[in-house]
């Protein structure tokens, strides 16, 4: 989706998903890097806690970060993260006995902040991951912070970590309805 917008984009940009609200700090803490954002080595990440982005309604998916000084040293896209009934949160992805996640862990929601020069290297990454598809994949995703990881592995960017006191919400689950009309009214 950012590559269809590749030619129109002359400065520093923000990347959100489109079904998630991400909060008014999460916004304002972006804007405030983009003008420092000098080249394709440069990028952030808005981080947010973990406990602050699950649903009661089921496992999500989240990009579990490692920083240090507040530079994003790896992210690992994590599926079916649960929160449980005793509050715990647990990355079920293997068992509903996964290893348990602190709640103050910082993880990704795709918020992420760009030069535009990074653009080149997006389209890069994505011809390679289509290249690498079998015929019959049909459903494999070209995801952000898969493409981060490997760019901050190689050594290729840094990116600073922003964080945010903001709540995720999002239509995850049927269930969560009421909470996202609550909380966007």
């Amino acid at each position: 989706a950012v590559l269809c917008a590749k030619d129109v984009i002359k400065t520093p940009f923000a990347v959100i998903n489109a079904d998630d609200y991400y909060g008014g700090a999460a916004f304002s803490t972006v804007t405030e890097i983009l003008p420092k954002l000098s080249d394709e080595k440069h990028s952030a990440m808005v981080a947010y806690e973990l406990q602050n982005t699950v649903s009661p309604y089921g496992t999500v998916t989240r990009g579990v970060c490692v920083t240090e000084n507040d530079l994003l040293k790896k992210v690992r896209e994590t599926y079916k993260i649960k929160l449980f009934e005793d509050g715990t949160i647990r990355d079920t992805s293997e068992s509903e006995d996964g290893p348990v996640l602190a709640p103050d862990t910082p993880v990704s929601m795709n918020l992420w902040a760009w030069h535009p020069e990074i653009l080149n290297v997006m389209e890069q990454y994505f011809y390679d991951f289509l290249n690498g598809l079998k015929p019959d994949d049909i459903k494999s995703e070209c995801l952000l912070p898969i493409m981060m990881d490997q760019l901050i592995a190689e050594g290729k960017i840094e990116t600073v970590v922003l964080h945010t006191p903001d709540r995720w919400f999002g239509l995850t689950y049927q269930e969560d309805k009421p909470g996202v009309v609550a909380g966007l009214q």
